[in-house]
């Protein structure tokens, strides 16, 4: 029966340690798939509401929007990347 992990993860020495801790699990548990999870910060309401009136709002919002998601998706792979390197396969991730 193949075993699952959820790891959330952020930018944290913590996050570090999970990855770390999880990495020394699968060596010792066969058959275990992670799953490493990020959550974005929070968009103020206030920048929401301005957004929709405000097209110059509407433009930070966005550029905020992508910076938020460009910073998830590096911190995603990096822990990737560290959990490669530890020895887990890619298809376990």
């Amino acid at each position: 029966m193949e075993k699952k992990i959820l790891i959330a993860v952020d930018d944290s020495v913590h996050s570090n340690y999970a990855i770390q801790y999880a990495s020394k699990i699968a060596e010792y548990v066969k058959n275990v798939r992670f799953t490493i999870f990020h959550v974005q910060p929070t968009i103020s309401q206030y920048l929401l509401d301005e957004a929709e009136k405000n097209p110059k709002a509407r433009a930070e919002l966005g550029k905020v929007i992508a910076k938020n998601s460009g910073v998830g998706r590096n911190l995603l792979a990096s822990f990737k990347e560290k959990m490669v390197r530890k020895g887990i396969s890619d298809e376990s991730i």
